[in-house]
């Protein structure tokens, strides 16, 4: 694979590991804290003990959601090169049943 295309790849992995800091990911029991990331919560802010910093950034969970969305990418980019055809090879054309039965004729 290309470098060009690893580096998009990790940045990609990179935006929607951000982007998905907006989603709120909270479970419905839980009471003085709001978590934010997915698929894995990496952003925590309290909300009944907001006396320091309310935010709480864990780096171990934002590594990992890093890494499991840039193999999201690159399942993308694997499957896109599989099914694209190869330069140079022509695709055959395919006929119609109604021209093979008048070339029959």
């Amino acid at each position: 694979m290309e470098k060009s295309k690893l580096v998009w790849n990790g940045l990609f992995s990179a935006v929607v590991t951000l982007a998905t800091g907006l989603v709120s990911s909270t479970p419905t029991k839980l009471l003085g804290a709001a978590w934010y990331g997915w698929p894995v919560t990496w952003l925590r802010k309290l909300v009944l003990a907001p006396q320091y910093n309310p935010w709480i950034i864990d780096w171990y969970s934002i590594i990992q959601d890093l890494v499991i969305w840039f193999i999201v990418g690159w399942i993308i980019l694997y499957l896109s090169n599989l099914y694209k055809p190869k330069p140079g090879r022509v695709q055959p054309a395919v006929k119609s049943k109604a021209r093979q039965k008048r070339r029959r004729r």
